[in-house]
C-alpha cells in the first residue's frame, strides 16, 4: 500500500479526527505562504466531545505529527474525558505533539425513594369498661367486647404479621341463689365456660430486621474495549416489617353488691383486654452512588503504539457519587389503654431500617491505559492531575431510634500508565 499524507494548517479546529490506516497526518504548517512550511505552532484540535482523536485498525505504519489534542471536561455524570482512543492499531506513531485530557465527571448520586406512606388504625383499641354492675333481679355484668388490635398499611399493603392482637373478651357472670359460706356465690352465665373471660391474642411484637447495607467502592473501575467503566457502590436491601404486639386478657373481678338490696350478695365485674399495637413499616432502600469518570490522555486497546517527543497531560478524575440512606422505617403502634385490673397489651415492633446504599469511588487520572504490550515512549513526559475524591462517611437517624451509616468510599490512584 502506497503511503499517503495529509497536511494541516496551524490553528484551532473544533472537531474530532479519525485516523485512517496508512494515511499520515502532519499538522502545524503555515498555510499563508505559497509553499507550506512548518509554522512552529501545533495544529490544535479542541472539539466539544471526547475522544478527540481516534484510530481503529491502523496496522500500516502511520504517523501523526504536530498536533495539540485537547479533550473537553466530561459533563454527563460518571463519564470520562479521553483525548486519544486507539483500538487494534499497532502501526500508529505520534510525534512532536501534546495530548491533554479534561476532567472526568462526578459520579451520579444515589436516589432516595419517597417516604413510606403509612395508613390504617395503627394503635390498638382500648379495653372495654364494664356496664352496670348488677341489677336487683339478675346480678350479672354486661359483657365487655374484644378490643381490636392495631393495623398498619405501608404504601397501601398490609402484611398480616403487622396486625396487633385482639384483646381478650370479658366474661358474662351471674350471681347464684345457692348460699355459699353464708352469702351468695357467682358463676359463669348458665354455668357455661364459654362465658368466661378469654385471653388476648398473642403476637410477638418484635422489631423488623434491618436491611443489608450495600458497600461503598474503592479503587479502579473496569477497562474494556469500549473504554473505562466507573466503580459504583452497591445497593442495600429493604428492612422488614415489625410484628404486631400481643393483646391484653379479659378479666373478672369480684365486688360486693352493697346496693343490690340484699346484703352479702356479690356481683362480678368484667373488663375486656386492650388490643395490641400494629407493627411498623420497614424502610425502603435507595440506589447506590456511581463512580466518578476518569481523565485518560491515551487509551490504547490492543495497540502497542509509539510516542516520540510527546507531552501528555491529564486532568482530574471525577468525584464519587453519594450513596443513599433509603426511606425511613416507622415506629410500631401503641397498645390500647386498659384499667388497672385488666392485663396490658404490648406495642407493635418497629419496622426494620433499610440497608444503606454505598457511595461510588472517585475516578482515576491516567496518562496511558493499555492492553497487551506497553506503548513505546521516547522523549515523552507525563504530567498527572488528581484522582477524584471519594465520599466521606455519612450518618442519619433511621426513624426508629437508631442511626443509618453509609461507609466512606475511596478513590482510584493517579498513575502514568496502567495495563488492564
Amino acid at each position: 500500500m502506497k503511503e499517503k499524507s495529509v497536511f494541516v494548517c496551524s490553528g484551532t479546529f473544533v472537531e474530532d479526527v479519525l485516523i485512517a490506516d496508512g494515511v499520515s497526518v502532519i499538522g502545524g504548517l503555515d498555510c499563508a505562504r505559497p509553499e507550506w512550511t512548518p509554522s512552529g505552532n501545533k495544529t490544535r484540535l479542541a472539539p466539544l466531545r471526547s475522544p478527540v482523536m481516534q484510530a481503529n485498525g491502523v496496522v500500516t505504519p502511520t504517523r501523526v505529527e504536530g498536533f495539540e489534542v485537547i479533550a473537553p471536561d466530561a459533563t454527563e455524570p460518571s463519564t470520562s474525558s479521553i483525548a486519544v482512543f486507539v483500538q487494534d492499531s499497532p502501526g500508529l506513531t505520534i510525534v512532536a505533539s501534546k495530548i491533554v485530557a479534561g476532567n472526568g465527571a462526578k459520579g451520579a448520586d444515589g436516589a432516595e425513594p419517597p417516604p413510606v406512606v403509612v395508613g390504617g388504625t395503627i394503635n390498638g383499641q382500648a379495653g372495654d369498661v364494664p356496664k352496670d354492675v348488677c341489677s336487683a333481679d339478675y346480678w350479672a355484668c354486661e359483657p365487655a367486647g374484644r378490643a381490636a388490635g392495631g393495623t398498619m398499611t405501608c404504601d397501601g399493603v398490609m402484611n398480616p404479621i403487622m396486625r396487633g392482637g385482639s384483646g381478650g373478651a370479658a366474661g358474662i357472670w351471674e350471681s347464684v341463689s345457692t348460699p355459699l359460706g353464708g352469702g351468695w356465690g357467682y358463676r359463669y352465665k348458665d354455668n357455661d365456660p364459654k362465658y368466661a373471660p378469654t385471653n388476648g391474642e398473642d403476637r410477638a411484637g418484635t422489631h423488623g430486621a434491618r436491611g443489608v447495607n450495600g458497600k461503598s467502592a474503592t479503587g479502579y473501575g473496569s477497562f474494556a474495549r469500549t473504554g473505562y467503566q466507573p466503580l459504583d457502590g452497591t445497593a442495600g436491601t429493604n428492612g422488614s416489617v415489625g410484628a404486631g404486639g400481643s393483646a391484653g386478657d379479659g378479666i373478672g373481678h369480684v365486688l360486693p353488691c352493697n346496693f343490690c338490696g340484699q346484703g352479702g350478695k356479690v356481683a362480678f365485674r368484667s373488663w375486656g383486654g386492650a388490643g395490641g399495637g400494629a407493627g411498623g413499616c420497614g424502610g425502603v432502600a435507595g440506589t447506590a452512588g456511581r463512580g466518578g469518570g476518569a481523565s485518560i490522555a491515551v487509551f490504547a486497546y490492543a495497540s502497542p503504539i509509539k510516542l516520540v517527543d510527546v507531552a501528555i497531560v491529564t486532568g482530574n478524575g471525577g468525584a464519587g457519587g453519594r450513596g443513599s440512606f433509603g426511606a425511613r422505617a416507622t415506629l410500631g403502634g401503641k397498645a390500647g389503654t386498659y384499667t388497672h385490673v385488666a392485663t396490658a397489651g404490648q406495642p407493635g415492633g418497629n419496622g426494620g431500617p433499610a440497608g444503606t446504599s454505598g457511595s461510588g469511588a472517585g475516578g482515576p487520572s491516567i496518562g496511558i491505559a493499555f492492553t497487551g504490550t506497553t506503548p513505546e515512549m521516547v522523549d515523552t513526559t507525563i504530567t498527572l492531575g488528581k484522582s477524584g475524591d471519594g465520599v466521606p462517611e455519612l450518618r442519619r437517624d433511621d426513624g426508629v431510634g437508631g442511626v443509618s451509616i453509609i461507609a466512606a468510599s475511596g478513590t482510584s490512584p493517579a498513575v502514568e500508565t496502567v495495563g488492564f
